[in-house]
């Protein structure tokens, strides 16, 4: 479990239940998660239902406004529905915060075997080429994104290198009290700067975060539920391919071939400067794993991507 995984007694997520809904909880379970939130399935009155919980707010929110909007504009990408966010509990300490969601069919693809997923990766992609085909000209700018309609970069390039450049004070705590490596920074950061003049700025819907903890899904492959839109930006679309490839350890370059193969049969067209846009994506995704990791002192995660990081350079 990570470190900076939000913890909670599951008597206590119980009592809080039957509080806020006046009723009695049945089979209140405790599910696996991301980093961040502490997530456990419960039913009432024999609809079933999902309290996640965790030190910020602003993931739920952002979540909320995600399943809004897509479903404004009748998608068929499938966020679990958002019923009420909330405050947890407050102490001297710190705050927690919830978020009761609908619970869907299907199960987190880290619950699927190897030979499993093999099944399932298809539907996969096609989903997120789904979530890169929606309408965003109602929208502006690039980066992640608070509100919907605008965010804070001008381009593309700018929003990447700022946080490989400019951020200096966050880059030297790093090194001063992390287990970061300084002259790793400095080759991961050249070689990123040496690939982005390669990267499109031409605008999509990035989910950000678009992996085997965030996708839901049944044993034939539809898929049932993209939570956590926490990460989600405006952008070059590559970026979530180079997210599922830099984590897939076991199907390395399964994904990005796959969304290839599948955009190509679609769109019939290449993707310009596929490679360079992929590792140069891939490099900014372990640069800020490697330096999560240093800050949250998680040393086998972080010598873990670490090595995966240095085949790339």
């Amino acid at each position: 479990m990570s470190k900076v995984k939000t913890k909670v007694e599951i008597n206590k997520v119980n009592n809080f239940l039957e509080n806020i809904f006046n009723s009695k909880v049945d089979n209140l379970m405790t599910l696996g998660g991301g980093e961040f939130s502490q997530a456990f399935s419960f039913e009432i009155e024999k609809n079933n239902y999902v309290i996640k919980i965790r030190k910020t707010r602003k993931s739920f929110e952002k979540e909320k406004i995600a399943h809004e909007i897509l479903t404004m504009k009748k998608t068929s990408i499938p966020i679990p529905k958002i019923h009420d966010i909330g405050l947890f509990q407050e102490n001297q300490q710190k705050k927690l915060y919830y978020c009761i969601s609908d619970r869907v069919p299907g199960k987190i693809l880290t619950e699927y075997r190897f030979s499993e997923l093999k099944q399932i990766d298809p539907f996969l992609i096609r989903m997120l080429i789904n979530i890169h085909k929606v309408d965003i000209s109602d929208s502006i700018n690039y980066g992640q994104w608070k509100r919907y309609d605008k965010t804070y970069f001008q381009s593309w390039r700018e929003y990447i290198l700022d946080f490989v450049k400019n951020q200096k004070k966050y880059w030297n705590k790093m090194f001063s009290t992390g287990l970061f490596d300084k002259d790793l920074y400095k080759k991961i950061t050249k070689e990123i700067e040496n690939l982005i003049v390669y990267c499109s700025e031409k605008r999509y819907l990035i989910h950000g975060d678009y992996g085997f903890d965030n996708v839901l899904a049944t044993p034939k492959g539809e898929i049932t539920g993209i939570i956590d839109w926490e990460l989600s930006m405006f952008g070059d679309f590559v970026y979530d391919i180079a997210w599922l490839d830099f984590w897939s350890f076991i199907q390395d370059g399964i994904h990005s071939k796959l969304y290839r193969r599948i955009y190509g049969k679609l769109y019939n067209e290449e993707i310009n400067n596929y490679t360079e846009r992929l590792n140069c994506y891939k490099l900014y995704i372990g640069l800020a794993s490697l330096a999560f990791f240093s800050e949250s002192l998680q040393q086998a995660k972080y010598t873990e991507v670490k090595e995966r990081v240095e085949k790339l350079i």
